[in-house]
């Protein structure tokens, strides 16, 4: 059954060059970007704070795809001023980019530097806006219609990035996109945790430590993290190889799905020492659309599912036996969904080759794929639903003598991800939303940062120079990510590409 809605007309709010939807760190880094490149940029964000999953879901880890074989620091730019800009705060390890580090972060502490920046750049900020749909002339882009709280507005702009996250923007305008059913979780935090004691029973039972998984061999890696770096990280899947956990399991006293929750032996655990509390990362939810009543179930069983679980690793847990739940994430973390069909796909086989991979319209770079053993998965929990252990994600991620979890090679970010077929001046600024296979390749905070700073300076040049998003001048947008200290390579690259 449909309805037809009644015409009217529609306000014109404001009108800039470059118009970011969605806050989220993605986002953010597209804007201020876009701003610091000399655009009249606009942000809207659906939430009442910025930084998106990392704050609105209490996910405080930035991941660490930011090295190459040879050890050199691919975040640059925008990116790497806002961690830097954490640090100066307190709000993340200052040893951040040190071997084994891990990019843990005080995510109360984003929301502020995020605000700071884009203030800095100029950037008009507008919260609890809705990106509605775009305005399209034909096959181009000239703005969004928003949702406010007095109202249906209009936005115009000369390029539009959609950062929302599941590409809410851009898949209403036409071009072809790639939809993957794949997995959600919902965050929580606990307060009054006793990281002390949770170390002191491993250094004693360090044989019960979980091994090789995101970037952690063993105990002694948890160690250094947390006696030299400051921060507490338990792995994902961590749950799954802990004896207390799979005892519990095993006894009836405590289940691993709960309905149509599972993985409830996860148990990731993230957080700052200095500040005595952990979020805790251990459900799963297989997401089947983006249907409102598929999100609105999974959002509201899965903030049910929290106190189970923090009830048991209460009485289980070391160091927990003191802890509550001091926070309930307020949205679902949607692992992948949606993504462009763009001008050029980053393949699976650009990620698992043997050598560095090149692209003439190169806009950032990325280290290899953590789990690059299938490039049909689009996450090793995605098959993962039977409690197993799909994948040790240690395999590729060290220096031939171990000694840093690093990746085997770099690749260039082409341009041409960002660009949806047949659509003008729109980009996607979300790694996630990027064309790649499988869709999960730039999901999480460094990754999607950099093809974000990408998108950010390549709406600006298009806007600025009166080009549309498939005829910008790419030496331009690269030169322009230069002047911002972005890595597009050392300097016999640049010089390759006549920069």
């Amino acid at each position: 059954m449909q309805i037809c809605e009644q015409a009217r007309m529609i306000e014109i709010y404001s009108s800039v060059d470059v118009l970011v939807a969605g806050g989220g760190i993605a986002g953010c880094t597209a804007a201020i970007s876009a701003a610091q490149a000399g655009a009249r940029t606009m942000l809207i964000e659906r939430n009442g704070c910025l930084g998106g999953v990392l704050t609105s879901n209490i996910i405080p880890n930035l991941l660490n795809n930011h090295l190459s074989a040879d050890g050199r620091q691919l975040l640059a730019g925008v990116p790497l001023e806002i961690i830097e800009r954490l640090v100066d705060r307190g709000g993340c390890v200052k040893d951040w980019d040190k071997p084994f580090a891990k990019l843990v972060i005080d995510e109360q502490k984003l929301k502020i530097v995020l605000i700071e920046m884009l203030q800095e750049a100029g950037v008009q900020v507008l919260t609890h806006v809705l990106a509605a749909s775009p305005i399209m002339d034909s096959h181009t882009v000239t703005g969004l219609y928003i949702e406010t709280k007095v109202g249906r507005k209009a936005v115009l702009a000369k390029v539009v990035v959609d950062c929302t996250g599941e590409a809410d923007i851009v898949s209403q305008t036409g071009c072809p996109m790639r939809v993957t059913s794949g997995t959600a979780s919902l965050a929580f935090k606990m307060g009054n945790v006793d990281g002390e004691v949770f170390y002191q029973y491993f250094k004693e039972h360090p044989e019960q430590f979980p091994k090789n998984h995101d970037g952690i061999r063993d105990f002694e890696d948890f160690a250094l993290n947390w006696n030299e770096y400051g921060d507490f990280y338990f792995p994902h899947r961590g749950g799954r190889e802990l004896p207390v956990v799979q005892d519990a399991i095993k006894s009836g006293e405590y289940a691993k799905s709960l309905g149509k929750v599972f993985g409830l032996d996860m148990m990731c655990l993230i957080g700052l020492r200095p500040l005595g509390d952990v979020s805790v990362n251990s459900m799963l939810w297989r997401l089947p659309s983006l249907e409102p009543e598929h999100i609105s179930e999974a959002e509201l069983e899965t903030q049910k599912t929290c106190y189970y679980i923090a009830d048991f690793m209460q009485r289980v847990m070391p160091g927990f036996h003191n802890a509550h739940v001091s926070q309930i994430s307020q949205d679902l973390g949607i692992r992948v969904s949606r993504g462009i069909e763009g001008e050029k796909t980053l393949e699976i086989e650009h990620i698992t080759s043997k050598a560095p991979v090149y692209f003439d319209d190169v806009i950032g770079l990325r280290s290899a794929k953590p789990w690059s053993d299938d490039g049909s998965m689009d996450h090793p929990f995605d098959a993962d639903n039977e409690g197993k252990v799909a994948y040790r994600s240690v395999g590729g991620e060290t220096t031939p003598d171990g000694s840093r979890f690093l990746f085997s090679h770099t690749v260039d970010l082409s341009y041409g991800i960002l660009l949806p077929r047949g659509v003008e001046n729109i980009l996607v600024g979300s790694g996630k939303t990027a064309s790649c296979r499988p869709q999960t390749t730039l999901r999480c905070g460094t990754n999607s940062m950099r093809p974000a700073q990408g998108a950010g300076v390549a709406a600006a040049v298009a806007a600025l120079t009166g080009t549309t998003t498939h005829a910008v001048d790419i030496r331009a947008v690269q030169r322009a990510l230069i002047a911002q200290n972005a890595y597009l390579g050392d300097e016999q690259r640049l010089k390759d590409l006549g920069l």
